[in-house]
């Protein structure tokens, strides 16, 4: 499955960079939602991260996990979970990039490869519920035209004592108070071809390597006239680490991207 939308992966992945197949299995049919993890360096989460998956309530699941160059060895052991766990996806694949791209081209050639209607954006250090796949669906299947991608609660927990966690009342779609800070996270389900029609993640600088790239999406959304819906229970689960690329890079660059918004949508920010 992975060679669809070909053209318009090479619009919107930057670079001429190739990528390669590893494995891909699976039963086959018709899935409804394509679960995307983008892999880099993360070995000693990514089992638990596919493990939330395959225990979805929701049964008709792509999944598609894209290598950005690991050198933990990470993708032999998503390899190793895929074999294990074939008959429990439609399609199941394991793609590599041929040199290290950063977070939104890697997610940009997943959504490429994605068959479903709708696409969920998962971490590989993070987990979702058990419910999160099908009650998502069911919230987007119901919304109107104008309804982008669906968002929901989340439980954050510390990695070094799980017990230390908390969950989080995140606050409606609400266009003046996103302009004031990010509080979606990017664990969302999209609608695919409006993902597609606003062209993906940005892929220029800074927003190739700096983080935020979801936040830089929400205006995208907003510009084309979408917008998201909130769930109002905890679906998702975010993982604080130390190697998180919030802690080692987001959190250092923010006021370097926060401006780069400002450039690029200033009718947002206004007197913000």
């Amino acid at each position: 499955p992975v060679s669809f939308g070909e053209n318009w992966y090479s619009k919107v992945y930057a670079g001429h960079h190739l990528m390669k197949t590893l494995i891909s299995v699976g039963t086959g049919g018709h899935p409804i939602v394509s679960v995307l993890i983008s892999l880099y360096n993360y070995k000693k989460y990514i089992e638990n991260t596919l493990e939330s998956v395959a225990q979805q309530t929701l049964k008709n699941i792509e999944l598609i996990i894209c290598n950005d160059c690991s050198t933990d060895g990470g993708e032999k052991i998503a390899i190793s979970w895929i074999k294990k766990n074939k008959k429990r996806f439609c399609y199941a694949s394991l793609i590599e990039n041929d040199i290290n791209s950063g977070l939104p081209a890697t997610r940009n050639i997943s959504i490429s490869c994605a068959h479903a209607p709708y696409i969920f954006i998962l971490d590989a250090d993070n987990f979702i519920f058990p419910s999160c796949l099908e009650k998502h669906t069911a919230t987007l299947q119901e919304a109107g035209d104008d309804v982008a991608f669906a968002y929901s609660q989340r439980l954050v927990f510390n990695d070094q004592n799980p017990s230390d966690c908390s969950l989080e009342n995140l606050p409606d779609w609400d266009i003046p108070l996103l302009s004031l800070g990010n509080y979606i996270d990017a664990m969302v389900m999209h609608k695919a071809d409006i993902l597609r029609q606003v062209g993906g993640y940005t892929v220029e600088p800074p927003f190739d390597r700096l983080g935020l790239e979801d936040y830089e999406l929400w205006f995208k959304y907003m510009e084309a006239g979408f917008r998201g819906i909130k769930l109002h229970q905890p679906l998702i689960a975010y993982r604080v680490h130390q190697s998180s690329m919030l802690r080692t890079t987001t959190l250092h660059k923010e006021s370097l991207i926060r401006q780069a918004l400002k450039n690029r949508y200033p009718h947002y920010f206004n007197g913000n």
